[in-house]
């Protein structure tokens, strides 16, 4: 009863302030069904006082076969769902059943910069219907419904109709008021995909019986192993008569991203392919222009001002790569960019020149963040995002005055929102085609872009203590600024702790049977790549039962090591001597390394990664995951290289107890900018985020992402939040 009064009340303007905010955070109107968001932003009607954009966010209420509304108005405490004629009910848009995707028509006006239609679009997997809905405030009802089979089926035309579902869609804006819409969409036929355009009545016109006709996109056959998964309009040459260029995203056998410029009426398309690293990609995305400018340094120290950068409007498209077409997931995951110019993967500004500025020298890295898979993408121009603490100062002062150098600015020319499956928000600057890291901070002696280590010991007791004394991380000396070694390599080291048990057990080892005839039998090769790993010298100590046994006080040394005949998988271990008379009844046994590799290294991620001795250095390498500041085009650096210096490993009084061991923890310096949201009260269920937008709503910037999980939508004020943690503030919940 409170929360029906409390909603008569906001129609009747009589809410005080603090009584809004509840509500505004509460925003329920029962969505089912959260998968998508389309954001419409348009000028008022020539006359209207009001002379701010109209913005109004389009959310899928998929169980109720409708779409719901919230005016994103500048104040915040008037943001909320529109109201029906009836005030008390919410607005409700019915579409085609189940609508689960959604688009715009948008273009690009002369200065390149993004302008929206005022048509909504709703598609279903596994349809053939298009529901296309007046986004005008005025109107906000669903126009006409298109359903593929029919307006594909044209009179006399050789061509046959199209049968089978819509797979992705996009369309193109008209440049003036009372022009039509041009709508592109893929279907998927027995014979393959199909591409196809229809030009649509204005849209005063679409609720008439206004005739519909879609027509093949000329000359664009597609492989016939190939699935259309996503289209984009990209900018039309300016000043010219033009059918639309388009980004066509294809997965399958044949799967790749075309751009596809359709050039004038009765010009052959040019169709050009666009590399993202050979691997598929399952969602494209592009901004508008965007100028940006910073101070560069000439070989003399001298700053000066530099001439505006442009990025021109769909000079870059990037695309969500789909992992599930690749052998190895972590390089086929994230957000990658292709520079259409080339039509190949695009270079990063992680390079530098011979005076230190940033350069773009080198293909970018995916940009991710660990296992969570993209959920969607959003690319926006002139964006504001809190800054974090722990963000490198490596960029220039614009102010060619200042001589020190600074953190980035709070406006970044274009960011990049990715949702994650784990739940997290991943920001990324997508200018830079970097990361923001905010772990890029090092300790006083600690030489900054190098990764490092720190080592304890833990006792048999499991006290801890410093062990720098016995193992030496072979990296720069800060007083000489030299290195024996090649330093960790920023970049390619990422935060992981290393164990290296002292007399620890070998993998599959750790409870073995023994056989019958008496004999003992481990794995020859236990783990793939790793070889033979018991040695002579090794210890085969009895236990009374697989787990939990007794474990025989006396060990027996190995002797030699029986490899198996060709075919075989077990190695036979010859004891150097009898077993002990009290341990012989006993039915098991485990093998420990001993001799002079005594020393098992694993790590939290693998349990077995080599032996190590006293006395000779061990490195570990691996391929760069990001590309830190001055990165000079290497495939791959040092992880880990240490040294074990203790001497006396096995000495009977001061050497080490079995299950002993040391513990080598590495800073990667380097953590993307994540955000996480806390899942308390009426954010519990906002776990699993979906696709995103951007908007500008008044001097603030915001997101906007679809949560299934919650059958809710997200408000994330990006200059309230905070990076690397869980946040509650700055969030608003819509449902």
């Amino acid at each position: 009863m409170k929360r029906l009064i409390v909603s008569l009340m906001v129609v009747a303007g009589a809410l005080s302030s603090a009584c809004t905010e509840e509500v505004q955070f509460e925003q329920l109107v029962g969505l089912a069904g959260t998968y998508d968001v389309a954001l419409v932003s348009y000028p008022p009607r020539q006359g209207e006082e009001d002379e701010s954009a109209q913005q109004l966010l389009f959310v899928t209420s998929t169980d109720s076969n409708e779409l719901r509304v919230v005016s994103l108005e500048e104040e915040q405490t008037e943001r909320r769902f529109l109201r029906a004629p009836n005030p008390l009910q919410p607005l409700s848009i019915p579409v085609l059943p189940r609508p689960q995707a959604l688009t715009r028509d948008v273009r690009y006006d002369a200065s390149g910069a993004e302008q929206s239609g005022r048509l909504v679009f709703a598609r279903s997997s596994g349809t053939t219907l298009i529901s296309i809905v007046d986004a005008d405030r005025e109107v906000l009802k669903e126009v006409r419904r298109l359903d593929t089979r029919e307006i594909t089926r044209v009179e006399g035309s050789p061509v046959a109709p199209a049968a089978g579902p819509v797979t992705a869609f996009a369309a193109r804006a008209p440049e003036q008021e009372g022009a039509g819409t041009t709508l592109f969409f893929a279907t998927q036929e027995t014979t393959g995909a199909r591409l196809w355009s229809a030009q649509l009545p204005p849209r005063s016109e679409l609720g008439s019986n206004a005739a519909v006709t879609a027509t093949p996109l000329p000359g664009e056959e597609l492989p016939a192993d190939v699935a259309v998964n996503s289209l984009i309009v990209l900018p039309n040459p300016v000043g010219e008569a033009h059918r639309g260029v388009l980004a066509v995203a294809t997965r399958g056998g044949a799967g790749t991203v075309y751009r596809i410029d359709l050039g004038k009426e009765g010009a052959t398309p040019v169709r050009q392919e666009l590399d993202f690293g050979g691997a598929q990609v399952l969602q494209l995305a592009t901004h508008g222009r965007v100028e940006y400018r910073e101070v560069r340094q000439l070989a003399d120290g001298t700053r000066v001002p530099e001439s505006p950068v442009v990025v021109e409007a769909g000079s870059r498209i990037f695309g969500i790569l789909d992992p599930s077409n690749c052998g190895v997931l972590l390089q086929c995951t994230g957000v990658l960019a292709v520079d259409v110019a080339s039509g190949r993967v695009a270079k990063d500004l992680s390079g530098r020149d011979p005076q230190g500025n940033a350069a773009r020298l080198y293909d970018m890295l995916p940009i991710g963040a660990g296992t969570g898979l993209p959920t969607g993408l959003s690319l926006a121009t002139d964006r504001n995002l809190q800054l974090a603490a722990g963000e490198p100062a490596d960029r220039l002062n614009p102010d060619a005055t200042v001589a020190a150098r600074r953190q980035r600015g709070l406006t970044l020319p274009v960011l990049g929102i990715v949702p994650l499956s784990n739940g997290t928000i991943l920001f990324f600057d997508a200018v830079r085609l970097t990361h923001l890291n905010i772990d890029s901070t090092w300790l006083e002696g600690q030489k900054e872009n190098i990764a490092t280590a720190s080592i304890s010991f833990t006792n048999i007791l499991g006290a801890s203590s410093d062990a720098s004394g016995d193992i030496r991380i072979e990296q720069h000396d800060k007083a000489t600024d030299t290195a024996p070694q090649e330093d960790l390599t920023f970049g390619v080291t990422r935060d992981q702790t290393y164990v290296l048990t002292y007399q620890g057990i070998l993998p599959e080892m750790a409870s073995v049977a023994i056989k019958e005839d008496g004999s003992f039998q481990v794995p020859s090769l236990p783990r793939a790549g790793k070889g033979q790993l018991v040695q002579p010298g090794d210890l085969i100590i009895l236990l009374s039962a697989r787990t939990g046994g007794q474990v025989c006080a006396t060990a027996v040394p190995v002797l030699s090591v029986q490899l198996p005949a060709e075919g075989g998988t077990l190695a036979t271990l010859i004891p150097s001597g009898a077993l002990p008379a009290d341990c012989a009844d006993y039915d098991f046994f485990q093998v420990r390394a001993a001799g002079p590799k005594p020393l098992v290294l694993s790590s939290a991620s693998e349990d077995y990664i080599d032996r190590v001795g006293s006395g000779e250095p061990y490195e570990i390498r691996g391929p760069y995951f990001f590309h830190p500041p001055g990165y000079q085009g290497q495939t791959d650096g040092v992880v880990l290289r240490f040294l074990v210096t203790r001497a006396n490993l096995d000495d009977p009084t001061r050497g080490l107890i079995r299950g002993e061991r040391y513990v080598i923890s590495t800073d990667a310096h380097f953590f993307p900018y994540l955000v996480s949201v806390s899942l308390v009260e009426d954010l519990a269920t906002f776990r699993l985020p979906g696709p995103v937008v951007q908007a500008t709503v008044g001097n603030k910037d915001y997101a906007y992402l679809a949560y299934p999980s919650a059958n809710g939508v997200l408000e994330v004020d990006l200059t309230a939040i905070t990076a690397g943690v869980t946040n509650s503030n700055g969030l608003v919940t819509f449902r």
